[in-house]
């Protein structure tokens, strides 16, 4: 239901809203206090929301439960108009898993953001001056006050200019000392090729079971050896599945089968743990909390100053509004890659998106004649027209030998399905399929060779 009074300007996050005061309501009383006392009534955006808030606090301080029930009942006796209705709709909204202070800090956040566009608004009404005068202003100088101020107000053109000498010189200075504009992809043929993860969208994709999870954990042990922070949020896979995965891939002498089995001896225990010691140290984070474009964008506001890499793993699992559910799939992959573009621009970051694409049939033997022999190619995946216009490249694996193991000359290829520079789609890097340790190595032999 709108809320009819709305007295704040934006930016507001009604969504981060219902999910915080979701939490306040179902959260043990001695977790939410602490949390409870850091957020004022007024941070929030909706009255309504207010409101519900208030009877929160109010219930906490009296030490009783603070449940919907509870809650609703207060509003009621406050004469609140269609209380019950309303606080029953705050639990209809997407849903997030995360913890309450998540959620708190996303709307101190927005509520600092308020706040500096108001102190700049007025400032400028009594003063005349410019804005940028106002920044100068003594309680005006914390760091948080200061990216409050940059999401308030645009960059001069002179900033722009500036800006882009810096990034281009950072560029130049990466090219000088690794050899590479962007971020290693761990694969040498294929740096040469896409100059490395840079500001964009990438998209690593290809059919069931044919090592994206494993191709996307190389590319994360290759930007922490050089030294880059990662992030990677998984939308179905546990965190530690990721870990394990690192683990196999630092130490060659570890089996996957040893890691699912439990059955590593003293040695390879302290293997696993120096490389988790390492991934630490590295500031490599997995996690498995963000699922839905909203908690995506929580998360980016909130750490993006943290990683220099942001991979999302599985995005067809993203969680859509129940006002896009109805769409077709390619309106939804639209709508969250339209969303995922917004976040690269506004953070200036490489964002490696890895999804599923579809699988051919497979219910005839031609059908089957035919998974084997052909490659995958854009039209596999879902809103593929998209894809093309926003990535920066599609790069996808395959195995020639998988998924039916009666075909001979086991190859295994990374093909470059799209690039922005149109002269490099389409091409096949040469690697391995190492069956030990399930990932993908570019062999010595085969480095530079390049198939058409």
């Amino acid at each position: 239901m709108p809320d009819e009074g709305l007295r704040q300007v934006p930016p507001h996050n009604e969504a981060v809203e219902q999910a915080f005061l979701r939490a306040a309501m179902t959260a043990c009383h001695d977790e939410a206090e602490a949390t409870l006392a850091r957020v004022e009534c007024d941070t929030l955006y909706s009255l309504f929301h207010q409101d519900a808030l208030r009877a929160i606090k109010e219930l906490h301080a009296r030490g009783d439960t603070a449940d919907a029930v509870s809650v609703a009942a207060k509003l009621d006796q406050a004469k609140h108009p269609d209380a019950i209705v309303r606080v029953s709709t705050l639990f209809e909204g997407p849903t997030y898993i995360a913890k309450m202070d998540q959620y708190a800090e996303e709307l101190l956040r927005l509520a600092r953001v308020r706040q500096m566009r108001d102190a700049c608004q007025a400032y400028i009404y009594v003063t005349g001056d410019d804005w940028r005068d106002a920044k100068a202003l003594p309680d005006l100088q914390t760091q948080a006050e200061n990216v409050a101020m940059a999401e308030v107000c645009p960059p001069t053109p002179e900033e722009c200019y500036e800006a882009y000498i810096e990034r281009l010189e950072q560029k130049i200075e990466a090219r000088a000392t690794t050899g590479l504009a962007g971020i290693p992809t761990g694969f040498r043929v294929l740096d040469e090729l896409i100059g490395g993860w840079s500001e964009g969208l990438y998209f690593v994709t290809g059919w069931s079971n044919l090592g994206k999870s494993s191709l996307i954990v190389s590319h994360v042990l290759a930007a922490a050896r050089a030294g880059y922070r990662v992030r990677v949020e998984s939308l179905d896979m546990p965190y530690d599945e990721f870990i394990d995965r690192a683990v196999i891939r630092q130490h060659s002498e570890i089996a996957s089968d040893q890691i699912m089995l439990g059955d590593l001896d003293e040695r390879a225990m302290d293997l696993v743990k120096e490389t988790v010691a390492w991934l630490a140290g590295r500031q490599v984070a997995f996690a498995h909390s963000a699922h839905s474009i909203e908690s995506l964008e929580a998360t980016a506001a909130r750490y993006h100053e943290t990683f220099d890499l942001w991979i999302i793993e599985n995005l067809q699992n993203i969680e859509i509004e129940k006002k896009f559910r109805a769409q077709s799939a390619y309106d939804r992959m639209v709508y969250v890659l339209n969303r995922l573009k917004l976040l690269k621009t506004k953070y200036r970051l490489p964002i490696l998106v890895g999804c599923q694409a579809k699988d051919p049939p497979d219910s005839k033997e031609a059908s089957k004649a035919n998974y084997r022999c052909r490659y995958p190619s854009m039209f596999d995946l879902e809103g593929a027209r998209k894809i093309t216009q926003d990535a920066m490249a599609v790069i996808a694996p395959w195995r020639s030998g998988y998924p039916n193991a009666e075909q001979d000359g086991d190859t295994a290829s990374i093909i470059l399905l799209k690039h922005q520079r149109s002269r490099h789609s389409g091409r096949k890097i040469t690697v391995e399929w190492d069956e030990r340790t399930g990932q993908y190595v570019e062999p010595e032999a085969e480095q530079g060779r390049l198939e058409f």
